[in-house]
């Protein structure tokens, strides 16, 4: 299937108001952007020697231009990309993004990044807490959002932060709709990815039926172990799902014969800034890819090339994350057996039980199919810092996976597989409900009056520290900058908040 990957010789079509958009140009404006937030870290870090900005808006415009080459067999109607857009809006909007509809809890130290980013001045250290502390997050989502912040204010930082994230979500359904031949498949498989989810609702009433009460409950987190539904994804972590949703569907393109390697690998290193840990799920399909073209003899300097400047682009943005890493190592835990046990059943093994027996594994081959399986059953057992962070963000390639492999399903002839999935389906679309029901019930998320540093006491006492900041004295000779950082008091209240977080309409 590789083998039929398309060629990059010669420009790719113009876009043709009769065909519709060539896909090229949304994986280029994608792969564009995020090799530009690795650009401005460099700016928010202080790093602003004339040679690096040469050289790296010289490799942004390398990558996305030899993207934008990319042939691809069809393009994407107009009307489609459209519907696709306003579906990517609609679900970035209901996340509470732009503060019409309830934010999540996760947005009470998510909305303290971008207001301190717009804030202070760049660089900037929050001092008053002994060493003065660096920001050291994954701050891909913020960078662009938080200029246009410069210039007009928080509110406009957040807007953009929307338009941002619902733009790239639209543009990766259209790109995942090149993998269905038929608006039937197509409709389907979007109705699959909006609800798909484990079967949260049985785990919740076999463990604590207290708590499917009130509607609005977060149930996904109800084995202490988690698997993100997408709609929970979307809402919450928008930033971890829209990059591990732009590798999976590169990797499901080229597995297709739809699109070379190199978007691919250059996606991995380039999307490190929105997040690691989604990356880190990837890399078991990229390297399948990397091995699987080697063995066929298919490897091109394109292939090779990109990715290299992806990495050479991206390789101070991904030493910045691990200044410090003793906060945040890996390591791997037992789990107890019933409570695994019952999470794998309600959460991985019916979807890819079905899989198997309707489809063998599906269309994009067994190796795909083992590595996707393996991956779920595995990530329990890994952790990097506190929590269960990275369970549920390097899942979201190989939850991509099944639900594109469920929608095949579904998509096909009626049989009893197809049955029995619409129903787990149906089932498991409880979870993103309650997901949209709290957002519309309740009043849109207050301003926060406090630093990430005071926010991070009172939303995540426990691990938000650890999480957001490095101590700076660690922080490696070459990457401080020419000019010192402002040095930034506290800004703490005692609340933080005007009022409670979660409150009825």
């Amino acid at each position: 299937m590789a083998g039929t990957m398309m060629e990059t010789s010669s420009p790719a079509p113009a876009a043709d108001a009769r065909h519709g958009i060539d896909p090229a140009w949304l994986v280029a404006g994608l792969l564009g952007l995020f090799a530009l937030d690795n650009l401005l870290l460099l700016r928010f870090l202080g790093l602003t020697p004339a040679l690096v900005w040469i050289v790296g808006i010289g490799a942004t415009a390398l990558i996305a231009g030899m993207t934008a080459r990319i042939r691809f067999d069809a393009t994407i109607p107009v009307r489609r990309l459209l519907i696709c857009m306003a579906v990517g809006l609609a679900m970035m909007l209901l996340g509470g993004q732009g503060r019409l509809f309830f934010a999540n809890t996760d947005w009470l130290v998510r909305d303290a990044v971008l207001q301190d980013m717009v804030r202070w001045p760049w660089p900037f250290l929050y001092g008053g807490h002994g060493d003065p502390q660096l920001m050291r997050a994954p701050l891909g989502m913020y960078l662009a959002p938080a200029l246009f912040g410069k210039i007009g204010g928080v509110t406009v930082a957040e807007w953009a932060m929307l338009v941002q994230n619902g733009l790239i979500g639209g543009a990766l359904l259209a790109l995942g709709s090149l993998l269905f031949d038929t608006t039937r498949g197509r409709t389907i498989a979007l109705v699959v990815f909006v609800l798909f989810s484990g079967l949260d609702t049985i785990g919740e009433l076999l463990t604590d039926p207290s708590t499917l009460w009130p509607l609005d409950h977060h149930i996904d987190d109800w084995a202490g172990l988690q698997y993100s539904s997408t709609v929970t994804l979307a809402f919450w972590v928008p930033h971890h799902a829209l990059a591990g949703w732009l590798g999976s569907l590169l990797f499901l393109l080229w597995r297709s014969g739809k699109a070379p390697l190199f978007p691919l690998l250059a996606s991995v290193p380039l999307g490190m800034l929105w997040s690691p840990l989604a990356e880190i799920g990837m890399l078991p399909f990229v390297a399948l890819a990397g091995v699987e073209t080697l063995a066929g003899l298919r490897l091109k300097r394109v292939d090779i090339a990109i990715p290299a400047v992806a990495c050479l682009l991206a390789a101070a943005p991904i030493r910045y994350m691990q200044v410090d890493p003793a906060k945040l190592g890996l390591y791997f835990e037992t789990l107890p057996t019933a409570i695994y046990c019952l999470f794998e059943m309600l959460e991985v093994i019916p979807f890819v039980a079905i899989i198997w027996l309707a489809q063998r594994g599906g269309r994009f081959g067994p190796a795909t199919f083992a590595l996707a399986t393996m991956s779920l059953l595995l990530l329990p057992f890994a952790h990097i810092g506190a929590g269960v962070d990275l369970e549920m963000r390097a899942s979201i390639p190989a939850l991509l996976i099944l639900a594109v492999l469920s929608a095949d399903i579904l998509a096909g002839v009626r049989c009893g597989a197809a049955i029995c999935l619409a129903g787990m389906l149906m089932v498991g679309a409880m979870t993103p409900l309650r997901e949209v029901i709290r957002a519309v019930i309740n009043r849109p998320a207050p301003q926060t009056s406090c630093d990430l540093w005071s926010g991070t006491d009172i939303a995540f006492p426990q691990n938000g520290k650890e999480n957001y900041f490095a101590d700076a004295t660690r922080v490696p000779g070459w990457m401080l900058p020419a000019i010192p950082p402002v040095l930034v008091s506290p800004i703490d209240d005692g609340r933080c908040w005007p009022r409670a977080w979660q409150v009825r309409r």
